[in-house]
């Protein structure tokens, strides 16, 4: 059986992130509509005033759009708030446990759909919106995505060499990309067409496929026959294999120092901050990456929920389907952003990785001032061609990361960032959300819609996260760095200019 797994963990990201942002459609669209409903806000008459920024049905639509947006607040909260504390607490024993990326990975999964079960509940027997909550605090208990972002990254660091590894978490952010996509174009289309039971169904059904692959198909990093092997000869032939076809094979999993359930490994994740036996680059270096990353996840994060209720309201007035059409499109953009032009970037053009995030951030704050000025739906879509290249942001970003510590702590290293980039999650709905919910009642005469000054917000974000960048990118520690330990022993000077 052994022969017959694979050491490929992107299906599980590509079944996972339909299921996911499926839900996530799901979920608003469903909040919406209830408070729609609340503050009598009709569907024939809002197609019927759609557009006219006066009138009680407009002041009904921004009162409903609030408290959906109140709504969605306190659903991330009751998520994200228990994952930090789960994902620091047992993200580094990934590193230890015989079976540990795996383990990460089934743990969410097996959540997610006990999520699912309760909110197919929640609506075949009309129950009051709180009851969604008996879903999303154990999924938050389980790490849910902040978890298996920490699997799937220290997983595919394990398996990828220094060389290869941006092109490989490019890809991997692709994978991701295609499944969100996936599913927010389907989670809309068929809530539109085909009713709420469908959307759950099948997300249901992925996390389902996403469980098999894993259990009976994805391979551990590292083989038993390899831990098991004595033979020094073999484990160099086997080093100098893996560094001629861009893969590493050899021990990464430290054995378990028998504190699996101590408060050391609960606060692992911080201690690489602090233990320079560990990393390949300056401290200082990692805290400005996991610094930038978290800002970069904070409009991340934010953008895609203020993005919905904006185009549900004036003045472009979508249909689920559409926004639907629009994410998905967007998606494959990241794709093609995350993949085609990443390899662009690596291969033919040798741009360092702090350059390629500098361009990436550019696009951003470009997409960004663009969409707070669109007002039309032609027009909306010219977005995605103007952000194209901001998919090479976060693949670059994490593949930074991992440089920075050695490969066997790149759980503890992920454990940390994947809890950074929560916190920020949930600072980008308690920030970003209330912002929105108050800025729509004011009357901005500029902005199309009050709203709209929110991405404006989100830009700024990212012309501070440029400037973080740019000082790695001139500094002399980045590019020149004493290594420890590192892949290939013989090297203790690591040229990076060289080496793009």
């Amino acid at each position: 059986m052994a022969s017959c797994r694979v050491r490929v963990p992107d299906p599980v990201v590509v079944f996972f992130y339909y299921a996911l942002l499926s839900e996530s459609t799901w979920i608003t669209s469903f909040l919406n509509d209830y408070f729609y409903k609340e503050y009598d806000v009709h569907s024939n008459n809002r197609t019927q005033t759609c557009g006219n920024n006066t009138g009680e049905e407009f002041e009904a639509e921004r009162r409903a759009q609030s408290a959906a947006s109140k709504w969605l607040l306190y659903l991330v909260l009751s998520v994200y708030i228990p994952s930090v504390a789960v994902t620091l607490a047992i993200g580094s024993w990934s590193d230890r446990l015989k079976h540990g990326r795996r383990l990460m990975m089934i743990i969410p999964v097996i959540a997610g759909a006990c999520f699912m079960i309760v909110l197919l509940v929640v609506v075949y027997w009309k129950l009051p919106i709180g009851y969604m909550f008996f879903g999303t605090i154990p999924y938050g208990l389980s790490g849910g995505n902040t978890l298996l972002y920490l699997a799937v990254y220290s997983y595919t660091s394990d398996v990828s060499s220094i060389k290869t590894r941006t092109r490989r978490l490019g890809i991997l952010s692709g994978m991701m990309a295609l499944g969100a996509g996936m599913g927010r174009a389907a989670g809309g289309v068929l809530l539109q067409y085909i009713g709420p039971f469908s959307v759950l169904f099948a997300c249901l059904l992925s996390y389902f496929f996403c469980l098999l692959y894993v259990l009976f198909l994805l391979d551990d990093p590292l083989r038993a026959e390899d831990r098991d092997s004595s033979d020094v000869n073999d484990k160099e032939s086997m080093t100098t294999r893996s560094r001629n076809d861009g893969y590493a094979d050899h021990d990464v999993t430290p054995p378990d120092d028998g504190n699996g359930c101590s408060m050391k490994s609960a606060i692992r994740g911080f201690q690489i901050l602090k233990s320079r036996e560990v990393h390949s680059k300056p401290i200082w270096c990692l805290c400005l990456l996991l610094l930038a990353d978290g800002l970069s996840v904070l409009v991340g994060d934010g953008s895609p929920i203020i993005m919905y209720l904006y185009f549900l309201g004036t003045p472009l007035c979508w249909s689920t389907s559409i926004i639907g059409y629009f994410f998905g499109l967007s998606y494959f953009c990241m794709i093609l952003g995350a993949t085609v032009v990443l390899t662009v970037f690596t291969t033919f053009f040798h741009m360092r990785d702090s350059t390629i995030v500098l361009v990436g951030i550019l696009s951003f704050i470009a997409e960004f001032v663009y969409l707070t000025f669109v007002t039309s739906t032609w027009s909306m879509f010219l977005v995605l061609g103007i952000g194209l290249p901001s998919a090479v942001v976060a693949p670059t970003l994490t593949s930074m990361l991992s440089k920075c510590v050695v490969k066997e702590h790149q759980g503890a290293l992920f454990s940390l960032s994947s809890s950074v980039e929560t916190i920020n999650s949930l600072l980008a709905v308690v920030i970003f959300n209330p912002l929105y919910s108050a800025i729509n009642q004011d009357n901005i005469s500029f902005l199309p819609n009050s709203g709209a000054f929110t991405f404006l917000v989100m830009a700024f974000v990212y012309v501070v996260m440029f400037i973080l960048i740019v000082i790695l990118h001139f500094s002399k520690s980045w590019r020149y760095s004493f290594m420890k330990r590192t892949e290939s022993k013989e090297s203790l000077l690591i040229n990076e200019d060289k080496a793009a």
